[in-house]
């Protein structure tokens, strides 16, 4: 990983529903339903995998997470794509505050990493990045192995490509980035030479604040739980001694809750 160590990101329980907006979404109080902040979390865990957040490592949520992802860019194009959106930048202060929160209380965690204290190219804007890499890749199936300049004189990546190991991650300065907060596209500048790099890893922030999810997001939560409370039988897991065991089920999203979630699911495509 060209960033650090790769259990620097720890996952969170999100929680898309707090206790004090419970009756607004017409779920029983915890001193009708002990175990209802619980099942909000369940809910909260399930929607987040149906939504595609949950990146191999079993890690992410619609809440605010760092991402770490290496992504292959079009052959002699510095434009890109990042899977997780939107793209959010965090300021320091922020941060800290939400940190602060979420260690005191839970309610208001993320799977922030870092802050976002690169700004953008306009010198106004935060970037949503925290770290990029890239790398210069061997010429491609039809491809020759040279370079642009390849016809007035060797360079050092004509000679790394002929004769080197693996190409090694170079940074790239973040503030000669461009992004698009919304559809997750970026444009990184030309390497050495003006060279264009074959694959980057973009360390960025993205989802949304804890404390104000869309009502998409948080009218699914409550459905989700209302149809485990209306239907136990179906979310029979199985029997323990003595006692009947039920879990969140992928059924309990039907179709109407999904239709809420659609403008949430990630498709990522290779």
């Amino acid at each position: 990983m060209p960033f650090g160590k790769s259990n620097q990101l720890v996952g969170i329980q999100p929680q898309f529903i707090y206790q004090s907006e419970l009756s607004a979404y017409g779920l029983p109080d915890p001193t009708d339903e002990p175990k209802i902040i619980s099942y909000v979390q369940k809910a909260s865990s399930l929607i987040d995998s149906h939504c595609g957040r949950i990146n191999q490592d079993g890690y992410g949520s619609l809440v605010w997470t760092t991402y770490g992802e290496r992504i292959l860019l079009p052959e002699g194009r510095n434009i890109g794509r990042c899977s997780y959106k939107p793209l959010v930048a965090i300021d320091a202060t922020t941060y800290a505050n939400y940190s602060a929160s979420g260690s005191a209380s839970g309610s208001l965690a993320t799977n922030l990493l870092a802050p976002n204290t690169q700004m953008s190219s306009d010198s106004v804007r935060l970037s949503p990045f925290i770290a990029i890499t890239g790398r210069y890749g061997y010429g491609r199936r039809g491809t020759q192995n040279l370079y642009p300049d390849a016809n007035y004189g060797a360079n050092i990546l004509q000679i790394a490509s002929m004769f080197g190991g693996p190409p090694q991650f170079t940074p790239i300065t973040i503030t000669n980035t461009d992004f698009d907060p919304v559809t997750g596209e970026f444009w990184v500048p030309a390497g050495i030479y003006l060279s264009a790099y074959s694959e980057v890893f973009m360390l960025y922030n993205s989802g949304f604040p804890p404390d104000n999810l869309p009502n998409g997001v948080k009218n699914a939560c409550a459905m989700v739980v209302h149809n485990f409370l209306a239907t136990p039988a179906t979310n029979l897991r199985g029997f323990g001694v003595g006692s009947i065991h039920h879990e969140f089920q992928d059924q309990l999203i039907t179709p109407d809750i999904q239709k809420l979630l659609m403008p949430f699911v990630q498709v990522i495509a290779m």
